[in-house]
C-alpha cells in the first residue's frame, strides 16, 4: 500500500514525528487526517453542503483556545493536548509551530479509586468508567455501598504561543499562560441510576464527578463564575453552580442542552431526562458532598461559598440541588460535617445557626452583629458550634423551607438563651462580661425606638415576649456588678435617688446609668422611681450613722433629700409618717453669732441629730412669747419713751421675730417709732421718699430698725401710708377668693382678640363713639411698665364704677338694651395684667388689685382702691409717675376714660394666682394681637349702636404715637339708627316696668354691607312665649325677671369685587367664635354661657335656652326675610341670587338631580334653582306643606302640562330635532323617572307592593312625549297602538321602517330590562339583582309584549315565503337578500333564542329553568348515550350551576336546590367517573392522588371520591363535600387497604407517600392531630416489599445506625432501593427502627455470647460503647445496667505477653460483674477475667466491675505465675514488675513468708527477709538489694520484712546459707570469691550492731610450715577460738593446737581496730572463747629464776 499509493501517505510525513518510510519505521500512534471540504466538494456532497473557509478554521482554533483550561479536566486517559500549525519552511521542509499546549499532572491522590493505590499513576486514577465497571463486576455482586469513590488534586497548565497565534491570525483574548489547581471528586450512583444503567441499553455507568478550583497554594477555593456541564469533555451548557459537573449525561441532538423529563414520564413512558435526574441526584450529589468533606478536612477556606443556591433550584439542576440539601440538612449520624462553626467543621446535628435576617450585620449593623456572634459562640451547647460563613441566601432558603428547624436561633430564641446563660457568662471572664454588657445596651436601645417600621429587620426586638423575658430576668448590673432584675433597681434621676450615694448598689451600673437613651426603656421594664416607706425609714436611720462617722455634710444632705422626698409623697406616706417621729435624722438650727439669748441646741455636739418629735415643739410658744414680751414692755412703759437699752432689746426681739416663718398681723406687733415710743406696726411707716412733700402727719419706725426687718414685719412704707389717707376702698362683692373667682372666669376666656371685643362692647354700651387701643411701650417704673392703654370718649359714673366691681352682675342688669349686662366681659383684661386701672374724666382713679399686693391697704374685703375728686388731687402731685401712664399724645383725660393695663411681667407671672402657669407678656405680643384684631375690625362695627370709629396705635419709648390701623362706619340713614337705639331704650325701660309690648321695627343701611335689624317679635307671634305655667321663660317675663331685649339682626356683604372667603358668624353685638352655614351674619341678644364664647345650652329646658330658641326660630327668620326683600328691591336683577329669588314661586329645586338629568330638564324649559344649598331639607324641616322639588311626579306633570304642549304638538319627529337632542336625553330622563321611586315606595318590604308602585309610575307616563321608537322618532305614549317592548327588535331589518316604528328603541329597552352579559364565561357581578321592568311595563299598558304571533305577522312583511306552508325550502341566498343587511347566521340564532324563551324551555338567562333541562338530559332522557356526560361536560354543568347558585336559590330555595343537584350526575370522581351524590357521602380528594384501584378504597358503599377542582369549591361546600388533604385521604382510605393493592399500585402509592413524607414536618406544625393519625396509619401499613411479601417498616432496622450494622443481618435491613435518602424519610415515619431500645441491647448481648470469641470481641465493644453513648442516656437506668451486667458476653482482655508468661490465662466469655478492673490485671489475670481497657473509659460500667480479686484468687494466680516455666524469660521482667507492685499493696500478711519480690534483674523471687533497701549492702545470692523500680513501695516492703540495711538476723541467715552451700570446705566452693565477699560483708556490718547473733564463724585450719595455702571452713561459733595471744600460739606449737579451730578474719579486709572490736563482740555476745582464756601459763618448778625485770616488766 505504501508503495502503491505514496501520495496518499505523503501528507502524514513529518507530522508529529511520522517518518517518510513508514514501512521501515512504523508510527507508534494514530494519526487522523480530516481534509477540509472545499467549495466544489460542498456543491457535490450529499452529506453536507457547507465548505469551511480559512477564517472559520481560525474561529474554531480560537474557540479551542478559550476552552483549553477545561479540556483535560475530566478526560480519562488523555493528559496532554497540543495544537500545532503546520506550514512550509523557507527551505521547503515542513515547519511545525506549537499554537497551544495543555498538560495535566497529578498533585496528590487523596483517595484512590477501588482497585488502585495512592502510588498509582494519573491515568489509573482518571479512568473512572473502567474502575467502576471492575468494581461492579467484583465480589460484591454488583451492590453499591458507597465505597466507590475517588478524590485527587490535579494541576492543569495552559501555554499559548502568542507570536505564532498572531501569525496564523488567531485573535484570542485568552491569557498566554494559565495554571489551575483542581480538586476532583468521583462517586458512583447506587440507586435508581444504577438500575437504569443495568436495565436500559445504551446508558453508561452512573458515574459522576465534580471539579472545584483551588488557589495556587491549594489553601483556598476560587469558585468559577459559571459552572459547565461535562460529558468527560466540556459541553456548551452552563449551570448556575460554582463548580463543574461531569457525568455521562443524556443530551439533546444539538448537544446544547441536557435532556429533561417531560410529559412522557407523567404518561408512564421512560424519558432520558430521568437518567440525568438520577445521575445528578445520586452520583453527582455524592461526589459534591465528598468533595466538600475533603475541603473541610483539609481546612481549605471558602467551602460554604460554593454551595448550590436554592434560588437556582430549577430546571435540569433541580435534582442535584434538592438531593444536596436533603443530604446536608439532616440530623442523622451519617450527615456530612461540612458546616463551618466556631469549633470546627460539624454536621447539622452539632450546628447552631443565627438567623441572619434578624441577627446579622444587615439587620443589626456590623458592631452589634459581631457582639451577637461572639456571644453566640459561648451560648451554643457543648459539642456544638456556631455556624459561620454560611451564605445568607442559603440560610434564607433553608429558613424558608424549615430545613434548620430548632437549629436556627431567631432573635427571640437567641435572647432567651442569652438570658438563661447570662449568669454563667457574666462570671466567666471580663471579656465575656463586656460582650454581655454591649449586647444588653444594644437590646435596650432598640427597645426604646418608637419609629420602627414593620419591615425593619429589628422589629422582633419590639415583641412583648422579649419585654416579658427582660422583666423577669436578672440581667441589669448594679454598681457592684451584680446582675439584678430591673424592678430591683432605682432610677438615678428620680427623687428617691438622692437618698443614696451614687455608688450604692441600688442603681444600675455607671455605664447603664449615664446612658440616658436607655432610661425610657428601663423605666418601661420596671426601673423603680419610688421606694416604699420601709426603705425610707431605713434611709432615715442611716442619716444618724453618717453623722456619727463625722460625715456631717453627707448626713445633712441626705436629711434634706429625705424631707424633700417625704414632702413629694406625703399623701402616700401620711398614714405612716408617725413612724419617723422618733428617728434622729434632722439637725437643729444653730445659734446665730449675734444672738445674746440662750440657744438650746448649743447643749449638744455639732454632729447631734434630733428626732422630729423633739424639734419644733415650742414653735408657737416662741412666736407668742416674743409678741408677748413686746406687749408687756409697751404696757410697762405706759406711754413713755424707751431707754436706749430697752430700745436695743426691742429691736433685737423684732429682728428675731422677723426671722420666723409665720408672723402675726402688723397690728399685733409693737415697734419703736422715730421718737422712741412703742406703737403698733400698722401705725408706722418706713422709708424716705423725697418727692413726697406732706409727711408731717406720718409716724416713722425707729432708724435703728432695718428696712428689711420692717418689710418682713409688714410695716407700711411712707408711700403706702400716704396713700391710705386718701384711699376709698373698693369692696368687691364676692364670697370666694377673688383670684380663684377670676381664674374660673378666665378659663372660658382664651387669650386673644376677645379682650378687645369685650372692651369695644363695654364702650358701645356706654355710648362711646370712638375707641382707641394703644400699645404703650414706655417703662415708667413698677406697675408702670409697658401696658395696653384703651381710650374712649365717655366717662364713668358712680353706677358704672359700682357695676364694674360686681363679678357676674355688672351695672347693666337693669338696662336690657345694653349687651354687656352680665358684668363678666371686663374681667378678660386679667389675661394680660394683674392690676387693671382706669382714669375717668380726670377725676376718678380706680385700681383693682385681686392679689392685694400692689395697692396699699388692699385686702380680701377691699381688693383695690379708688381716689376721687379732692383725694385724687391730694396724691396727684406726690405720685406724678402714676398719672404719667395716663397721658397720651393727642388724647385728653377730661371727658374720656383711659384704661391702663400694665402687662404681666416675668415676676408677676410667677406670683400670679389668677394664672399660676401664665406666661409673661410684652409689647410684641400686643402687637401680634393688633394684627389679628385688625382683620376683624371691618365686621366688628356691623351691629354696634354707638361706636363708629376704632383706632389701633403704637406709643414708642420716646413718647411718639404712631397709628397702626383705623376703621370707621358710615350709615346711610343715621336718623333711623338713632330712632332704633332710642326705641330699644324705651322698650327696655318698659320691660323693667313689666310693660312688654313687642313691636316690629327694622332698619336697613347699605354700603359694603346691607344690614337689617329688628326689635321685638312678629305681630302674629304673640303666643310664641308660653304662659308662666308652661315655661320658665314665660315665668321670668311675667315676673319681670327677664331683662333681655328681643333684638336681632342680619348682615349680608354686598361688595363682590373682592374675594370674600370668611365664614359667616353669630354675633352678640360683637362676633362670637361660632359659625353658621348661612350666607349672612346673624346678630341677636342671645343668652351666652359664662365664657361669653358660646350660646347658652342646658341639659334641660330653662329660660335662657328657651330665649335663644325663641330668637332663632321666630325673630331671626323674619329679619332674614326683611333683608332678602330689601335686597330684591335694591340689587340689580341680573344678579344670580336676585334672579333666583325673584322667580322663587315658579322654580323647582334640583338638589337630588344628577348633572345629566338637570341638563335635560333645562333644555325642556323646566325652571330649576341653582345648586349649592340644601333647600329641600330646610323647607321640610320648616314644616312646609309643599316643597317645589324636581321629583319624578313634578317632572311628569310638567311634561303633561301647558309648558310642554308645543313639544307634544310637534310629535312624531326625529329625536335629534327635539329639546332632548338625541337618544341619550330620552334615555337619561326615562332612567331617572323609573329608578327614583318615592322613599315610601322604596322601603316597601314586599316585592308585590314594589311592583305595584312601578306599574303606577309607568302608567303615569302615558300622555308624556317620551315614547322613543326603534326608527329614531319621538312619540307620545298613548293607550292605543302600543309599541313592542322587546330586545328582539334586532330581528327586524333596518330598512323596514314601518315595522320599526312599532318597536321600542333598544336603548329605552335597556332601561326596562338589563342588557345581556358580556361575551365571557361569567356573568357580571350583581347581574341578577338588577330588576327586569318589562313585566311591569306590559301590565301598566305603556308597552305591549312581542309574541310569536306578532313575530309571524312581521315575518310576513319582509320574508313572506317563510309564512307560506306550501314552501318547504327557501334558498339561503334569497333570505339573505331579503334580510337587507342582517347576517343569516346571527339572525337565525336570535330567532331560535326568541322561540325558546317564548316556550319557556331551558334558558341560560333563567338559570332555574336549566335545572329541568339538565334533569331531563342527564336522568330522564331514554336516548341519552351511555358515555354522557363526560368529565368536561359535567364540570361545565357544575360551573354553570355554581355561577347561578344565587339566582336558583331565589327561585326554589337552598334546600330544594341541593336536593335537585344531588340527583344530577355532574360530579366528577377521582377516577373520572360522573356520579350523582344522592345517598352518598362525598369526599373531595386532591387531584394528584394515585387513583389506581380506587374501588378498593371504599370502606362502605356510601363513599364517593371527588376530584378537587378549585373552580367548584363553592358548589362543593354547598353540597357538603368534605375536603380531605392528601394525608387524611391516606389515613382514611388508602393505607387501611394497602395490602389489597396490586404490586404495581403499591409501588405508585409508595412514590406518592415518599413525596408526602418530605412535607410531613410542615403538617406537624400545622395540624398535630392529623400528623399523628398519618404516622399511626403508616406504622400499621405493610409498605415494604420483602421476600415475595410485604412487611411493615417497623420490622426493619435502620442501616445507618452503627449498632444495627454491627448486630443485625442483611435480612433485617430495608431492601436496597428503600435505603436511599429520599425513601428513608418515609420509612422513618412508617416506624423504621432507628433507635436501639434496652430490650434490643439485651438481645444483642445474648446473641454475642453465642459467637466465637474472635467475632464477639468487636461486637461486645461496640455494644458497650453504644450503651455508654449520649444517645442511649435516657435508657441507661440502674435496672437495665444491672441486667446487662449479668450477661456473659464480655471477651476478657488478655495481653499476649502475659499469655506467653503463663498459658493459664482466662480466655472465656464473662459478664461485667465477674470482670476485674484493667488496672489489676497483673494480680489476677490467670484466674479471673479482666475487663477490656475501653470499659473504664466509658465510666458507666465501672461500678459493676470487681475492684480487686478475693484472697484465694490472688494466691491461685500467684501460684500459677511462680510455677510457670516461662517465668525466667528476661523479656517479661518489666511486665512482672507491675504485678509485683500490685501484689505488694494489697496482701501484706500473706506475702511475708512467700518469695514474692522479684530480684536479681527479674530472674528470681526472693522472700522479704532476703531483701534490704540499700544496694551497697547486697550480698548476692544470699541477700539482695531492693530493685530501684520498687523503692517507691519501701514502706510497704518494710512491713513485709525487708530491712533498710542488713540486720544481724540477715547476717546470720547469710552465714547459714553460705555454710549450707559450702558444705565442708569453704575454700573449695565454686563461688569462693562471692562467699568470701559475703562473709566479709556480714562481719563488716556486724561490727556496728548492738547484739551479735551469727551462729557461725570462719575458722582457719592449721597447716604445716610446708603448706603455703590456708584452708577455711565455717563452723559453729562455739567451736572456734579467738587467737588473742600470739605468744601462746607460737609457744604451744602445732601439736598442742591440732584440734583447735581459730577465728580467722584476715580475708574480711577490715582494719585491726575493727577486727579487735569484732572479736570483743564475739566474745561478749556469743561466748566465743579467747585463746588467753583457755591457756594458763605457770612455772613447772620453783627452780625457775625470776625475771630480772620483775612483774612490772613481764610481757
Amino acid at each position: 500500500m505504501l508503495a502503491k499509493y505514496p501520495h496518499q501517505f505523503a501528507p502524514y510525513t513529518g507530522v508529529m514525528g511520522c517518518g517518510p518510510d513508514l514501512g521501515a519505521e512504523p508510527y507508534p500512534g494514530t494519526l487522523i487526517r480530516l481534509p477540509l471540504r472545499t467549495q466544489e466538494q460542498a456543491g457535490e456532497s450529499q452529506i453536507c453542503q457547507r465548505a469551511y473557509s480559512e477564517q472559520e478554521m481560525r474561529d474554531l482554533l480560537d474557540k479551542t483556545a478559550q476552552q483549553a483550561r477545561h479540556l483535560l479536566l475530566f478526560t480519562q486517559s488523555v493528559s496532554s493536548f497540543r495544537l500545532l500549525h503546520l506550514r512550509d519552511g523557507l527551505d521547503g521542509s515542513l515547519q511545525t509551530d506549537t499554537l497551544l499546549k495543555v498538560s495535566r499532572s497529578l498533585i496528590k491522590c487523596i483517595r484512590p479509586l477501588p482497585g488502585t493505590s495512592e502510588s498509582a499513576d494519573l491515568r489509573s486514577q482518571t479512568r473512572v468508567l473502567a474502575a467502576a465497571a471492575e468494581y461492579l463486576a467484583g465480589d460484591n455482586g454488583g451492590a453499591v455501598d458507597g465505597s466507590f469513590a475517588g478524590q485527587l488534586k490535579l494541576h492543569i497548565d495552559v501555554q499559548i504561543n502568542e507570536t505564532e497565534a498572531k501569525r496564523v491570525g488567531i485573535d484570542t483574548n485568552v491569557a498566554i499562560t494559565a495554571s489551575d489547581n483542581w480538586l476532583v471528586s468521583v462517586a458512583l450512583g447506587s440507586g435508581e441510576s444504577l438500575e437504569m444503567s443495568r436495565q436500559r441499553e445504551g446508558l453508561s455507568l452512573p458515574v459522576a464527578s465534580v471539579a472545584i478550583r483551588l488557589s495556587a497554594g491549594g489553601t483556598a477555593i476560587e469558585p468559577v463564575n459559571r459552572g459547565v456541564a461535562f460529558c468527560f469533555l466540556p459541553l456548551p451548557i452552563e449551570s448556575p453552580l460554582l463548580f463543574h459537573v461531569n457525568a455521562a449525561f443524556a443530551v439533546t441532538s444539538s448537544r446544547r442542552y441536557l435532556e429533561e423529563a417531560t410529559m412522557d414520564e407523567a404518561e408512564g413512558r421512560w424519558h432520558p431526562g430521568r437518567w440525568n435526574a438520577a445521575l445528578l441526584r445520586e452520583a453527582a450529589c455524592a461526589a459534591l458532598v465528598s468533595a466538600l468533606e475533603r475541603l473541610t478536612a483539609e481546612n481549605i477556606t471558602g467551602a460554604p461559598s460554593i454551595w448550590p443556591l436554592l434560588e437556582a433550584n430549577n430546571g435540569v439542576w433541580h435534582p442535584l440541588i434538592e438531593s444536596f440539601y436533603r443530604t446536608v440538612f439532616t440530623e442523622s449520624d451519617r450527615a456530612p460535617s461540612i458546616f463551618f462553626t466556631s469549633v470546627g467543621w460539624r454536621p447539622l446535628a452539632q450546628v447552631v445557626s443565627l438567623d441572619e435576617s434578624a441577627l446579622g450585620a444587615a439587620a443589626l449593623g456590623f458592631e452589634a452583629a459581631n457582639v451577637v456572634r461572639r456571644l453566640a459562640r459561648s451560648l451554643v451547647p457543648a459539642g456544638s458550634g456556631l455556624a459561620e460563613g454560611l451564605a445568607s441566601s442559603v440560610q434564607a432558603a433553608a429558613v424558608r423551607l424549615n430545613l434548620l428547624g430548632h437549629r436556627l436561633w431567631s432573635g427571640e430564641v437567641f435572647v432567651a438563651n442569652f438570658l438563661e446563660q447570662l449568669n454563667s457568662l457574666w462570671d466567666s471572664s471580663d471579656d465575656e462580661r463586656h460582650l454581655c454588657s454591649e449586647f444588653l445596651k444594644f437590646l435596650l436601645k432598640n427597645l426604646s425606638r418608637e419609629d420602627i417600621a414593620p419591615q425593619d429587620p429589628t422589629v422582633w426586638l419590639m415583641s412583648e415576649g422579649i419585654r416579658s423575658m427582660l422583666k423577669s430576668s436578672h440581667f441589669l448590673p448594679d454598681q457592684s456588678n451584680r446582675l439584678c432584675r430591673v424592678s430591683d433597681l432605682l432610677d438615678p434621676d428620680c427623687a428617691a435617688a438622692a437618698l443614696y450615694f451614687p455608688t450604692d448598689s441600688v442603681f444600675p451600673r455607671t455605664d447603664f446609668k449615664e446612658d440616658y437613651s436607655l432610661r425610657p426603656v428601663l423605666i418601661s421594664l420596671g426601673l423603680q422611681s419610688q421606694i416604699p416607706f420601709d426603705h425610707v425609714l431605713e434611709r432615715a436611720n442611716t442619716v444618724s450613722a453618717l453623722s456619727q462617722e463625722n460625715r456631717l455634710e453627707d448626713a445633712l444632705k441626705r436629711a434634706r433629700s429625705l424631707m424633700k422626698y417625704l414632702d413629694l409623697n406625703r399623701t402616700e406616706f401620711q398614714d405612716r409618717l408617725r413612724e419617723l417621729a422618733s428617728v434622729e435624722f434632722l439637725p437643729a438650727k444653730r445659734k446665730p453669732d449675734d444672738c445674746s439669748l440662750h440657744w438650746r441646741s448649743d447643749d449638744y455636739p455639732v454632729t447631734q441629730l434630733f428626732a422630729p418629735e423633739v424639734l419644733f415643739e415650742s414653735k408657737q410658744e416662741t412666736l407668742g412669747s416674743l409678741c408677748q414680751v413686746l406687749e408687756e414692755i409697751h404696757e410697762n412703759k405706759s406711754g413713755s419713751a424707751l431707754t436706749d437699752s430697752e430700745r436695743k432689746s426691742c429691736i433685737e426681739l423684732l429682728t428675731r421675730l422677723s426671722e420666723l416663718s409665720e408672723l402675726p398681723e402688723p397690728s399685733e406687733i409693737f415697734a419703736p417709732d422715730h421718737e422712741g415710743f412703742l406703737v403698733r406696726c400698722s401705725h408706722l411707716c418706713f422709708g424716705s421718699v423725697k418727692w413726697l412733700s406732706k409727711v408731717d402727719k406720718l409716724r416713722f419706725a425707729h432708724k435703728d430698725l432695718a428696712y428689711g426687718v420692717c418689710e418682713k414685719l409688714r410695716i407700711p412704707d411712707q408711700r403706702v401710708q400716704t396713700l391710705r389717707k386718701h384711699h376709698v376702698p373698693l369692696p368687691f362683692g364676692q364670697k370666694e377668693e377673688l383670684t380663684t373667682r377670676l381664674k374660673g372666669i378666665l378659663q372660658g376666656y382664651p387669650l386673644g382678640i376677645e379682650i378687645f371685643k369685650e372692651l369695644v362692647q363695654n364702650a358701645d354700651d356706654a355710648g362711646a363713639t370712638r375707641l382707641h387701643f394703644i400699645n404703650d411701650r414706655r417703662n415708667l417704673g413698677t406697675e408702670k411698665g409697658p401696658a395696653l392703654v384703651v381710650v374712649n370718649d365717655t366717662t364713668f359714673n358712680d353706677e358704672d364704677i359700682e357695676g364694674i366691681q360686681k363679678l357676674g352682675v355688672g351695672s347693666k342688669g337693669s338696662q336690657p338694651w345694653k349687651t354687656g349686662q352680665y358684668g363678666i366681659g371686663f374681667n378678660c383684661v386679667y389675661h394680660v395684667t394683674d392690676v387693671p386701672m382706669f382714669l375717668s374724666d380726670n377725676r376718678v382713679l380706680c385700681v383693682m388689685d385681686p392679689h392685694c399686693r400692689h395697692m396699699p391697704h388692699a385686702n380680701t374685703e377691699s381688693p383695690g382702691g379708688m381716689y376721687k375728686d379732692e383725694g385724687l388731687d391730694e396724691v396727684r402731685d406726690d405720685f406724678r409717675d402714676v398719672f404719667d401712664g395716663f397721658k397720651i399724645t393727642n388724647e385728653t383725660t377730661t371727658g374720656s376714660t383711659v384704661f391702663r393695663l400694665p402687662l404681666r411681667t416675668l415676676e408677676t407671672a410667677r406670683l400670679s394666682e389668677i394664672f399660676p402657669a401664665a406666661k409673661p407678656l410684652n409689647s410684641d405680643d400686643i402687637c401680634k394681637l393688633f394684627k389679628e384684631f385688625a382683620e376683624d375690625l371691618s365686621e366688628i362695627l356691623l351691629f354696634l349702636s354707638s361706636v363708629k370709629t376704632i383706632q389701633l396705635s403704637e406709643l414708642g419709648t420716646d413718647g411718639k404715637l404712631t397709628k397702626v390701623f383705623e376703621t370707621s362706619s358710615t350709615i346711610s340713614d343715621p336718623s333711623a339708627c338713632i330712632r332704633f337705639r332710642g326705641e330699644c331704650q324705651k322698650i327696655g325701660r318698659q320691660l323693667v316696668q313689666k310693660d312688654f309690648d313687642p313691636k316690629l321695627l327694622h332698619c336697613a343701611r347699605r354700603n359694603k354691607w346691607i344690614v337689617a335689624q329688628q326689635l321685638g317679635l312678629p305681630a302674629d307671634s304673640a303666643s310664641v312665649i308660653p304662659s308662666k305655667d308652661q315655661s320658665k321663660l314665660g315665668y321670668a317675663v311675667s315676673n319681670g325677671e327677664w331683662k333681655a331685649l328681643p333684638k336681632v339682626g342680619v348682615a349680608a356683604r354686598l361688595d363682590q369685587s373682592k374675594k370674600f372667603h370668611r365664614e359667616h358668624r353669630v354675633f352678640n353685638l360683637l362676633p362670637l367664635p361660632l359659625t353658621t352655614d348661612l350666607p349672612v351674619h346673624i346678630n341677636g341678644h342671645f343668652a351666652l354661657d359664662p365664657s361669653r364664647r358660646s350660646l347658652w345650652e342646658a341639659h334641660s329646658s330653662d329660660a335662657s335656652a328657651e330665649w335663644n330658641n325663641l330668637l332663632v326660630s321666630t325673630a331671626l327668620p323674619v329679619c332674614y326675610a326683611t333683608l332678602l326683600e330689601a335686597a330684591t328691591q335694591r340689587l340689580p336683577l341680573e344678579d344670580p341670587i336676585e334672579s333666583d329669588v325673584s322667580r322663587w314661586e315658579s322654580a323647582f329645586l334640583q338638589e337630588d338631580l344628577s348633572e345629566d338629568v338637570s341638563e335635560v330638564l333645562q333644555r325642556l324649559g323646566l325652571p330649576l334653582i341653582v345648586r349649592g344649598r340644601r333647600f329641600t331639607d330646610c323647607m321640610k324641616s320648616s314644616g312646609l306643606s309643599y316643597v317645589p322639588n324636581a321629583n319624578p311626579d313634578n317632572i311628569i306633570n310638567y311634561l303633561k302640562g301647558v309648558r310642554c304642549s308645543a313639544l307634544r304638538d310637534s310629535l312624531p319627529i326625529q329625536v335629534e330635532l327635539t329639546p332632548f337632542a338625541g337618544v341619550l336625553g330620552v334615555e337619561t330622563l326615562m332612567h331617572y323617572l323609573l329608578t327614583n321611586l318615592s322613599p315610601e315606595e322604596q322601603t316597601d318590604t314586599k316585592d308585590s307592593e314594589r311592583d305595584s308602585a312601578e306599574i303606577r309610575r309607568m302608567a303615569s307616563l302615558i300622555s308624556t312625549p317620551l315614547n322613543l321608537t326603534a326608527d329614531g322618532m319621538l312619540r307620545i305614549f298613548r293607550t292605543e297602538n302600543l309599541s313592542f317592548l322587546t330586545e328582539y327588535v334586532r330581528l327586524i331589518p333596518a330598512k323596514s321602517t314601518d315595522l320599526l316604528s312599532q318597536f321600542c328603541h333598544k336603548k329605552i329597552q335597556e332601561v326596562f330590562k338589563p342588557p345581556p352579559p358580556p361575551p365571557s364565561t361569567s356573568l357580571p357581578v350583581g347581574y341578577f339583582s338588577r330588576p327586569n321592568r318589562c313585566p311591569s311595563a306590559h301590565k301598566s299598558g305603556l308597552y305591549r309584549k312581542f309574541s310569536i304571533a306578532e313575530f309571524r305577522r312581521c315575518l310576513g312583511n319582509f320574508l313572506p315565503a317563510c309564512c307560506s306552508p306550501n314552501v318547504p325550502c327557501i334558498p339561503l341566498a334569497s333570505i339573505e337578500t331579503q334580510l337587507r343587511g342582517l347576517k343569516f347566521a346571527d339572525w337565525i340564532r336570535d330567532v331560535w333564542k326568541f322561540l325558546s324563551e317564548e316556550y319557556e324551555i331551558g334558558n341560560w338567562r333563567s338559570p332555574n329553568s336549566m335545572l329541568a333541562v339538565l334533569r331531563y338530559a342527564l336522568n330522564e332522557n331514554p336516548h341519552k348515550p351511555r358515555h354522557l356526560p363526560s368529565a368536561d361536560m359535567a364540570n361545565s354543568f357544575a360551573c354553570f350551576v355554581q355561577q347561578h347558585q344565587g339566582a336558583m336559590e331565589q327561585v326554589i330555595g337552598r334546600r330544594d336546590l341541593i336536593s335537585e343537584l344531588q340527583r344530577l350526575p355532574i360530579f366528577v370522581t377521582l377516577s373520572g367517573e360522573c356520579v350523582a351524590l344522592e345517598n352518598l357521602s362525598p369526599r373531595i380528594l386532591p387531584a394528584d392522588l394515585v387513583s389506581e384501584e380506587m374501588h378498593l378504597w371504599r370502606r362502605a358503599a356510601q363513599f364517593v371520591f371527588l376530584r378537587k377542582n378549585f373552580q367548584l369549591e363553592k358548589l362543593h361546600r354547598l353540597m357538603g363535600c368534605n375536603e380531605l388533604s392528601e394525608f387524611a385521604a391516606n389515613v382514611d382510605f388508602i393505607l387501611p387497604v394497602f395490602d389489597n393493592f396490586s404490586n404495581h399500585t403499591k409501588q405508585a402509592q409508595l412514590q406518592k407517600l415518599k413525596s408526602l413524607a418530605w412535607d410531613f414536618q410542615s403538617l406537624r406544625r400545622r395540624n398535630p392531630s392529623e400528623s399523628r393519625s398519618f404516622e399511626d396509619a403508616l406504622k400499621n401499613a405493610r409498605i415494604v416489599p420483602f421476600q415475595q411479601s410485604w412487611c411493615r417498616a417497623s420490622n426493619f432496622f435502620d442501616h445507618r445506625v452503627d449498632i444495627f450494622r454491627e448486630f443485625c443481618s442483611s435480612e433485617e435491613f430495608l431492601p436496597f432501593q428503600f435505603q436511599q435518602d429520599d425513601m428513608l424519610t418515609l420509612m422513618e415515619l412508617a416506624g423504621l427502627v432507628t433507635e436501639c431500645s434496652p430490650d434490643m441491647v439485651l438481645r444483642f448481648a445474648n446473641d454475642t455470647a453465642n459467637l466465637p470469641l474472635d467475632l464477639a470481641r468487636n461486637k461486645s465493644e461496640t455494644l458497650l460503647k453504644f450503651v455508654a453513648s449520649q444517645s442511649f442516656e435516657q435508657h441507661r437506668t440502674e435496672a437495665f445496667l444491672s441486667q446487662l451486667a449479668r450477661i456473659s458476653f464480655i471477651v476478657p482482655d488478655v495481653k499476649p505477653e502475659l499469655q506467653q508468661l503463663c498459658d493459664k490465662g482466662y480466655v472465656q466469655f464473662s459478664s461485667l460483674e465477674n470482670c476485674v478492673i484493667p488496672e489489676n490485671v497483673y494480680i489476677c489475670w490467670t484466674v479471673l477475667p479482666v475487663a477490656p481497657a475501653f470499659i473504664e473509659e466509658l465510666g458507666c460500667f465501672r461500678k459493676y466491675l470487681q475492684e480487686k480479686p478475693q484472697m484465694d484468687k490472688f494466691f491461685s494466680h500467684l501460684k500459677n505465675l511462680i510455677g510457670s516455666r516461662q517465668f525466667g524469660n528476661a523479656g517479661l521482667a518489666d511486665s512482672f514488675k507491675a504485678s509485683q507492685r500490685q501484689a505488694s499493696k494489697h496482701y501484706l500478711n500473706a506475702l511475708r513468708d512467700s518469695p514474692c519480690i522479684l530480684v536479681d534483674n527479674g530472674s528470681r523471687f526472693a522472700q522479704p527477709c532476703q531483701v534490704t533497701l540499700t544496694e551497697r549492702d547486697e550480698i548476692p545470692p544470699f541477700l539482695f538489694a531492693c530493685p530501684s523500680g520498687f523503692l517507691q513501695y519501701s514502706e510497704l516492703f518494710l512491713k513485709l520484712g525487708v530491712t533498710r540495711q542488713p540486720s544481724i538476723e540477715q547476717a546470720a541467715m547469710v552465714l547459714q546459707l553460705i555454710k549450707s552451700a559450702a558444705k565442708d570446705d569453704f575454700c573449695q566452693w565454686p563461688c569462693w570469691n562471692r562467699q568470701q565477699n559475703a562473709f566479709a560483708c556480714c562481719y563488716r556490718f556486724s561490727i556496728s550492731r548492738v547484739h551479735f547473733q551469727p551462729a557461725f564463724a570462719c575458722a582457719c585450719q592449721h597447716h604445716t610450715e610446708e603448706e603455703t595455702n590456708k584452708s577455711y571452713k565455717l563452723v559453729e561459733a562455739s567451736q572456734v577460738v579467738i587467737n588473742d595471744a600470739v605468744a601462746y600460739f607460737e609457744r604451744l606449737g602445732d601439736a598442742t593446737l591440732s584440734g583447735i579451730q581459730f577465728l580467722d578474719l584476715e580475708f574480711c579486709g577490715i582494719s585491726a581496730d575493727q577486727q579487735r572490736t569484732l572479736e570483743r563482740r564475739l566474745n561478749k555476745d556469743l561466748r566465743v572463747p579467747r585463746l588467753s582464756e583457755l591457756v594458763k601459763e605457770q612455772l613447772v618448778s620453783d627452780e625457775c629464776p625470776e625475771c630480772s625485770a620483775g612483774e612490772a616488766g613481764c610481757q
